[in-house]
């Protein structure tokens, strides 16, 4: 019986191997600075969500499309998932959430306050979320972008993304019919 259970055992170790052999999304916190202003930019961490709900309010007009347990579900996943807040004098104004499954790294989230748009944040999220798929070993980045969304479409193509196939009534508070965009690393088809 000690021989067979040994043999279980390896095995097991084995199989629980292979499923932790994923990269861990090791994030560290870097000041940066943008327009003449220092930004933290920081992973989040669960006590920050309420923040992170806060710019949803100022960006979607109060509404929240992101809820409390998606957010705390993608922040005790640190394996899988990077949510990069930006915070400007002790304040979340703006955050990026993205799944690294696979192949793939889907952009889940993205918002940044009104009065802080413009300053260059969303570029350098992007690009660290790039950078961060890239060692992670994804072939593609994808987001969706809503159709009536014209200026997240072109930030997006200025960044290098491409416009790839429309998902219709994608998003739930309107039928609105979603883009999604993908980033396709260079050697990548």
């Amino acid at each position: 019986m000690g021989i067979m259970l040994k043999k279980f055992r390896t095995r097991l170790q084995r199989v629980l191997q292979k499923r932790t052999n994923l990269k861990e999304i090791d994030f560290e916190n870097q000041n940066i600075k943008l327009d003449g202003k220092d930004y933290l930019f920081c992973r989040a961490v669960v006590p920050a969500i309420p923040e992170m709900l806060s710019v949803e309010r100022a960006v979607y007009n109060g509404k929240t499309p992101t809820d409390y347990s998606v957010f705390e579900k993608q922040l005790n996943d640190q394996a899988r998932c990077l949510v990069l807040l930006v915070r400007f004098e002790d304040r979340v104004v703006a955050y990026v959430a993205c799944d690294y499954q696979h192949s793939e790294a889907r952009i889940t989230d993205i918002a940044i306050m009104p009065r802080f748009q413009g300053r260059g944040i969303a570029t350098k999220m992007l690009q660290i979320i790039l950078k961060e798929a890239e060692k992670m070993g994804s072939k593609r980045v994808a987001l969706d972008v809503r159709q009536s969304n014209l200026q997240g479409q072109k930030f997006y193509k200025e960044l290098g993304f491409e416009k790839e196939k429309i998902k219709h009534r994608y998003f739930a508070d309107n039928d609105e019919n979603a883009y999604e965009f993908g980033y396709t690393f260079k050697g990548e088809k």
